[in-house]
């Protein structure tokens, strides 16, 4: 039965998630949980949170790699709505004593927890319980380790939907966490109606991409920025083609130039398109954000950012023309528009830079997926979306592994003919097998001929 936590009434596969970090703690202190962007981590937290702050009466600390992460729209909206008392405590706000015990979670960010968590300490206060470390690959920073050093007693939580990768040499996942308590693959998050499967456009944009030399796995964004800098024209163009004529979007580009070009091209093509960066002010970026919600504008083109933590339901599409050899990063990119709203069905992923054949690019059939599928039939369903002859991963999958039974049928079919094959000879039917030389054809041939002699 699904919990009633506050306001929120929880899915099932978040009841599952609670229940599996609780008997996680029993036996490891640092869990995880991965989840698909959009599928509610937040009010997993917010379910946990409750259920420890009964059993133990201890405070949570909800961690996160930027404040724009604990607004009114993101965690801070969830816990309120789930019933917690929250307290901030990052940035200028600096909440009294008072303020902090009578707390059941503190939000703050690394950078900020870095350097109170001693002092709170030094000051005499409890220790928080319980720390959430929200987008959790990023738990290997130094800050991060200072924190979880500090509150070495503390049971720990990663939230992702991008789990780190575990390097030789690391001691449990990534360095940090000991397990994962709970993870929901992206298609059957798909399955339960908790995301929005897309529809895949590979757009022949004719990007160049030669002489580009990946680093440490992927590109920089310095080298992308100089590069698309100079194909903004097509970029824009192929994104007003393919678009249609009412979708929302998000335009995922590199370089902060690149993304104010495109913006303003598509805005002279009747595509009203504003531009956001890092370099922009919160205050700015609020802005444009509440302009692309309320459709005053169609959509933002971005650079380096909206890749965590960015809810819009109402989106689309999503235009990616920032290529990229990390499946994590892509995987950020492309989920932003499967949050399910009323009356979505599908949204658009349009991929301008998926045609490469100078480097293997991340690719949607790796995301959407799923574990356990044979890697002939994910190359044949790459080539199936490649070309357009499927729109959907899940069809492609399909496609490919019906493929390959009908070519194994036809191979089993072939062998057991070659096997049963007969030749009749004066009515009498006589199997025979296929020699390899001429030479034995002819000596098959005569012992052939002398037992029909000898009847």
């Amino acid at each position: 039965m699904p919990r009633q936590i506050g306001r929120i009434t929880t899915r099932d596969y978040q009841d599952t998630a609670h229940d599996r970090v609780f008997a996680a703690w029993e036996h490891r202190q640092r869990v995880m949980v991965v989840m698909p962007c959009r599928t509610g981590k937040t009010t997993v937290a917010a379910s946990i949170i409750r259920t420890f702050r009964a059993r133990t009466g201890q405070q949570a600390v909800f961690l996160a790699d930027r404040k724009l992460l604990l607004g009114h729209d993101q965690a801070a909206g969830t816990f309120a709505r789930a019933g917690l008392k929250i307290v901030r405590d990052y940035g200028l706000e600096r909440p009294s004593i008072e303020q902090i015990i009578g707390a059941d979670v503190v939000l703050s960010t690394r950078q900020s927890m870095v350097r109170r968590v001693v002092e709170w300490l030094d000051r005499g206060l409890p220790p928080f319980g319980l720390v959430i470390v929200d987008e959790c690959h990023h738990a290997k920073a130094p800050q991060y380790r200072t924190i979880l050093g500090c509150l070495s007693e503390a049971k720990v939580l990663g939230l992702t939907a991008t789990p780190p990768e575990q390097l030789p040499g690391e001691e449990g996942l990534g360095g940090v966490f000991q397990t994962t308590a709970y993870e929901l693959s992206l298609p059957d998050a798909v399955g339960m109606g908790a995301v929005v499967e897309p529809i895949i456009k590979v757009v022949p944009a004719g990007l160049d991409l030669t002489g580009l030399r990946p680093r440490g796995g992927d590109f920089t964004e310095a080298d992308l920025a100089e590069r698309i800098g100079t194909q903004v024209n097509r970029v824009a163009y192929r994104t007003k083609q393919f678009l249609g004529p009412w979708r929302r979007f998000i335009l995922f580009v590199p370089g902060v130039k690149a993304a104010e070009a495109c913006a303003g091209l598509l805005t002279d093509l009747g595509v009203p398109t504003a531009a956001i960066s890092g370099q922009d002010s919160e205050d700015e970026q609020e802005r444009v954000k509440q302009s692309h919600a309320e459709g005053r504008i169609r959509g933002i083109a971005c650079a380096d950012l909206l890749t965590e933590g960015h809810d819009a339901p109402f989106l689309g599409a999503v235009v990616l023309a920032r290529p990229t050899m990390s499946g994590r990063l892509y995987r950020q990119m492309a989920q932003r528009g499967g949050t399910p709203f009323a009356g979505k069905k599908n949204y658009w992923l349009i991929d301008l830079c998926m045609n490469s054949d100078t480097f293997e690019l991340a690719h949607p059939a790796d995301l959407w997926a799923g574990p356990g599928i044979p890697e002939e039939a994910m190359e044949i369903a790459r080539a199936l979306i490649n070309t357009g002859q499927a729109t959907r991963v899940s069809e492609a999958i399909e496609k490919a592994q019906e493929w390959l039974r009908d070519r194994a049928e036809r191979q089993r079919m072939k062998v057991a003919k070659q096997q049963e094959s007969r030749h009749l000879y004066y009515g009498q039917a006589r199997t025979y097998r296929p020699l390899g030389s001429k030479r034995d054809r002819v000596a098959e041939m005569k012992r052939t001929f002398q037992e029909m002699s000898r009847q």
